[in-house]
């Protein structure tokens, strides 16, 4: 009888690695498609719009970490987090993953999507769905196929008889947890969790998250969580990633920067945290909005934004620099 956890490889074989993914200076954009009226105007010498998705990120996450990714919509998440599947081909920088370029590892890099019904073929059976890879790579043979999968659906949190339905038969629950099993199929060391929780009841967000923690101890698992829930990321992350407009701007410990966040950004983002303490308190958003992927602008990104703002920030972008052991930060106020 075969186990789903054959499939896995164990901490063992893996202790010499201490950074599991390392991003060096990673960055992607996009070409949009010029309109009709760029197109005929004739003072519109450039009609080429350039969208810079990704800018120049660098990171590492280390073996058996949670790292949070957080940022508003449109801030590069997704894009990243793709990259680092080998989903998008990066413009420049590379992704180590142990010791080896990241293209060699895709099948130990799996991603679980945002939209748990688009991810999923609408024509295939959940047993299709989950089977596909591992057969076509010789991971399991045909004659395994029912028991392996039964096997997963079970330690994903799902009745066997799931394998025969289709995806638009399932709630968004049972389809998240499909998403799951057939990352883990393939025996993955690293996770990317794009917003995996989102769009749920709280009672299955968590499940979700209680299933995340199980499978972790149980197969050794690393997870890249890209998430806009700040409560969420602070409940599960070792390592908290801050991205605004396409750059990290802030990157510490959870417990560091959710106790004394430093950048700007990120304090105006844990401002905003329901607490049952701050119950007379009324909440203010972050003003204004985050400008136009196409006109950036000059200095640091967030100054538009920025209380704090100050000449130097309208003109110079701030580097990413170290406040203290393992925390950096992207802001003109840390050179004082």
């Amino acid at each position: 009888m075969i186990e789903a956890i054959d499939v896995f490889i164990h901490i063992s074989e893996f202790k010499v690695i201490k950074d599991l993914i390392k991003v060096n200076n990673i960055s992607k954009s996009f070409s949009l498609k010029t309109n009709l009226i760029e197109t005929i105007l004739p003072n519109k010498k450039n009609n080429k719009r350039i969208i810079k998705a990704v800018n120049d990120v660098t990171f590492d996450i280390k073996y058996g970490e949670i790292v949070g990714l957080v940022g508003e919509s449109g801030c590069g998440k997704s894009t990243l987090g793709r990259i680092i599947c080998n989903i998008l081909k990066p413009d420049k920088g590379e992704i180590s993953f142990g010791k080896n370029n990241i293209s060699l590892k895709s099948l130990e890099i799996q991603m679980i999507f945002q939209d748990p019904f688009n991810s999923l073929n609408p024509r295939y059976r959940v047993k299709n769905i989950i089977s596909e890879a591992p057969l076509f790579h010789k991971l399991v043979s045909k004659n395994e196929e029912d028991e392996f999968v039964d096997d997963l659906l079970n330690k994903c949190g799902l009745n066997k008889e799931v394998k025969n339905r289709f995806p638009h038969q399932l709630s968004g629950g049972q389809r998240k947890r499909v998403g799951i099993a057939r990352a883990l199929a393939v025996k993955p060391k690293l996770l990317v969790c794009d917003e995996a929780v989102a769009g749920l009841d709280v009672s299955i967000q968590a499940q979700i998250i209680n299933l995340f923690f199980e499978l972790q101890n149980n197969y050794n698992l690393t997870y890249f969580f890209i998430s806009h829930d700040l409560s969420v990321v602070e409940h599960i992350s070792d390592q908290v990633i801050i991205m605004y407009f396409g750059r990290i701007v802030e990157m510490a410990s959870a417990e560091d920067i959710f106790k004394k966040p430093n950048h700007p950004y990120t304090k105006a983002l844990m401002e905003q945290i329901p607490n049952i303490n701050k119950r007379n308190l009324s909440f203010q958003p972050i003003t204004g909005e985050m400008p136009s992927a196409t006109k950036a602008p000059r200095g640091c990104k967030f100054h538009p934004r920025c209380r704090f703002v100050k000449s130097i920030c309208r003109e110079i972008e701030p580097n990413l620099i170290e406040i203290s052991p393992g925390w950096q930060s992207a802001c003109h106020l840390n050179y004082n």
